[in-house]
C-alpha cells in the first residue's frame, strides 16, 4: 500500500496506540469506574432480541477454540496467498501484548452473575481478550479482501466485519465479565497493532491497485 493508503494506516496505527495509551492509564487511575457501572447496567438491561444468540456463540468462544480459528484463518490465506497468512500470522500477536497488558493495569473483572450466565468474571480485565481477538480478525481480514473487489462490495465486507466486532465487544459487557473500556481498549489496541503489521507488510501492491481502479 502506498501514498494515501500507507498514510492512513500510519495515521491509525498511531492514534490508536496513543488513545490506548491514554485509556489505560486513566482506568489504571480508576477515572472511569462510574461511566463503566453506569454503561454496563444500560448493556445488561437493553432488549437484544435474536442478537442474545449471536452473542452467546462469540462468548463461547473460549482460547482454545480461538487459536483453533486463527491457525485455519491463517493457514486458509497462507495457501491461497503467503503474504496473507504472514500478516494474519503477525496480527495475531497482539493477543501477546494483551497478555502482558492485563499484568500491568492489573483491574479486576466486574465478577456479576447476570441473565443466564453462572460463571463469574474472574482475573485480569484490561482490556479485553475477546475484543482484540475479533478486531484484528475482522480488521485484518476485510483489509485483505476489500482491495480485490468491486466498490460496491467493500463497503458490504466493512460493515458485516464491523457488526461481527460490536456484536462481540458489547457481548463482553452484557456477559458482565467485562467493563466498557475493557473492550474499547482491546479495539484500539488491536486496531493500532494491525494497522503497524499492514503498513509494514502491504498484501497488495501498487500495480495491482491501479489495476483495480481501471477494472471499477
Amino acid at each position: 500500500m502506498r501514498g494515501r493508503g500507507e498514510r492512513g494506516l500510519v495515521a491509525t496505527a498511531g492514534t490508536g496506540l496513543l488513545l490506548f495509551l491514554l485509556l489505560a492509564a486513566l482506568v489504571a487511575a480508576h477515572v472511569f469506574d462510574s461511566f463503566d457501572l453506569s454503561a454496563a447496567r444500560l448493556i445488561q438491561n437493553l432488549p437484544f432480541g435474536p442478537l442474545t444468540r449471536w452473542m452467546d456463540a462469540t462468548n463461547a468462544m473460549t482460547p482454545a477454540i480461538q487459536l483453533f480459528v486463527a491457525a485455519v484463518l491463517i493457514g486458509g490465506f497462507f495457501a491461497w496467498q503467503a503474504r496473507a497468512g504472514i500478516v494474519l500470522f503477525l496480527s495475531c500477536f497482539v493477543n501477546l501484548i494483551d497478555q502482558l497488558v492485563k499484568l500491568l493495569v492489573d483491574r479486576q473483572s466486574p465478577g456479576w452473575d447476570r441473565f443466564h450466565y453462572p460463571n463469574h468474571g474472574v482475573g485480569d480485565s484490561f482490556p479485553s481478550g475477546h475484543a482484540v481477538y475479533f478486531t484484528w480478525a475482522c480488521f485484518t481480514i476485510a483489509a485483505i479482501l476489500t482491495p480485490r473487489l468491486r466498490p460496491r462490495w467493500r463497503f458490504v465486507v466493512w460493515a458485516v466485519a464491523a457488526l461481527q466486532l460490536a456484536v462481540a465487544a458489547v457481548g463482553r459487557v452484557w456477559l458482565g465479565v467485562h467493563w466498557t473500556t475493557d473492550v474499547i481498549g482491546g479495539i484500539l489496541l488491536s486496531l493500532a497493532w494491525c494497522a503497524a503489521v499492514l503498513w509494514a507488510i502491504p498484501v497488495v501492491g501498487v500495480t495491482s491497485l491501479r489495476e483495480q481502479r481501471r477494472a471499477a
